[in-house]
């Protein structure tokens, strides 16, 4: 069986994703064949609740759980998130 890829799964899933970390502060993406983190994870997300902020600021993320991708590397743009205190990147591809 061929594992989904993730542009099928972040398709549909990742407005939900977002909503829902709004709530709880923690944005899990963990064992989602990604190879880098989606782009709407550092993007305005003016669909949210109707609020035009950024995302993170609104909810103030705490969690970004990223384990078991394929991750190699990381954008500049994650310092987007000055209230993160756990960033789990566990068991992906950085070299």
């Amino acid at each position: 069986m061929k594992p989904p890829s993730a542009g099928n799964f972040l398709n549909g899933a990742m407005d939900r994703l977002l909503k829902a970390a709004r709530a709880f502060s923690s944005l899990n993406l963990s064992n989602r064949f990604l190879k880098e983190v989606p782009g709407e994870v550092y993007q305005n997300q003016e669909g949210l609740g109707g609020i035009k902020d950024k995302w993170w600021e609104a909810m103030k993320l705490q969690k970004l759980i990223l384990a078991y991708n394929s991750i190699e590397s990381l954008k500049d743009d994650l310092r987007n998130f000055p209230f993160l205190i756990v960033l789990n990147l566990s068991h992906n591809c950085f070299s």
